[in-house]
C-alpha cells in the first residue's frame, strides 16, 4: 500500500516568491530613478549645462498599469 500523491510543489512557491522579488526590486529601481531624475540640478558653476535625463508622466504609465494588473 502506498500514499497518495501529492499535488504540492515546493518549487513552485520559491518561482512565485522570486517573480514577484525581482518585480518589487524592479518597482523600487524605477521608482527610485524617477525621484533622483525629478530633483537633479545642473552642477554648481555651470548654469548653462542642461540636466540629460527628466522622467515624465508618459513614463510612469506603463509600471503604474503593470502594478495595477499585478494586483487585479
Amino acid at each position: 500500500m502506498s500514499l497518495p500523491h501529492s499535488d504540492y510543489d515546493p518549487h513552485r512557491h520559491l518561482h512565485t516568491a522570486g517573480v514577484c522579488g525581482l518585480f518589487s526590486l524592479d518597482l523600487w529601481t524605477f521608482f527610485d530613478a524617477a525621484i533622483l531624475s525629478a530633483h537633479t540640478h545642473p552642477p554648481y558653476g555651470e548654469p548653462g549645462y542642461s540636466v540629460p535625463v527628466h522622467t515624465s508622466f508618459v513614463d510612469w504609465a506603463p509600471p503604474l498599469r503593470t502594478l495595477l494588473g499585478m494586483q487585479l
